[in-house]
């Protein structure tokens, strides 16, 4: 029998290690999604999932992360920061990956999360509206651009014990900065959130030790170059995720 084609979805592209973007899937793109060998899908549009998407990631135990963002539509709808916030958790959890996000066009909505992801790494302005441009082409949206330089990449954390060396290693730049107010204990012992700001520390798998490390890859900085636990398939609301 002969192998099956691969077809990737809409502005399909690799974020990071484990981390894919793309427009909406279809049933053309079930083998190629099946290749990535997905953990969990996160849907940021706020339309309902697609039946035929629903059956196929229950029959291939998929875990399905849905936040209802709704896009920028100048003047009078802006992106909740929150929503933003709670993608990027989900996105961060290790248990996730390897994970697609997507929205419909893999535009505008994913344009903002990855933009806002992208300033987790320390990655220069200049460089995140390089991209978030290279995918919405002709339809740039100066409140998307807006919405990433205003996000504060402070209020998103992820509760030890997710933080760990596999999202040091699959998001190169991320500072995991050592939290003040979690109770929650990591690997080794150590409390952690991903920050902007504050002393840099890895958490080291196997360790009780943090070391200190540096706040990003140069060459994220400067030019912005990158590639861009399984369980049951349910929904997770904005918030809950």
């Amino acid at each position: 029998m002969p192998n099956p084609v691969l077809v990737p979805p809409l502005n399909f592209a690799m974020v990071a290690s484990g981390v894919y973007r793309s427009g909406y899937p279809n049933k053309k793109n079930y083998a190629f999604l099946n290749s990535l060998k997905l953990k969990s899908i996160l849907y940021l549009s706020p339309e309902d999932y697609n039946e035929d998407n629903v059956a196929f990631l229950k029959d291939k135990k998929v875990a399905f992360f849905h936040v209802k963002i709704k896009g920028n539509k100048e003047p009078f709808v802006e992106i909740d920061p929150n929503d933003i916030r709670s993608a990027l958790e989900t996105i961060l959890d290790p248990t996730n990956r390897p994970i697609l996000v997507h929205c419909s066009k893999g535009k505008h909505r994913i344009g903002c999360v990855i933009g806002c992801l992208r300033k987790l790494q320390h990655w220069s302005m200049t460089a995140i509206f390089d991209e978030y441009r290279r995918f919405a082409g002709e339809k740039i949206r100066l409140a998307d651009q807006e919405c990433i330089e205003l996000f504060d990449s402070c209020q998103v954390e992820v509760c030890a014990p997710v933080v760990d060396a596999a999202t040091l290693r699959a998001l190169p730049g991320i500072r995991v900065a050592a939290s003040r107010s979690s109770t929650s204990t990591g690997v080794g012992g150590v409390g952690a959130q991903v920050a902007a700001g504050g002393e840099d520390v890895q958490v080291a798998a196997g360790s009780e030790d943090t070391q200190t490390v540096a706040s990003a890859e140069s060459s994220h900085r400067g030019s912005g170059a990158g590639k861009g636990g399984q369980h049951e398939t349910g929904t997770v609301e904005d918030g809950q995720s």
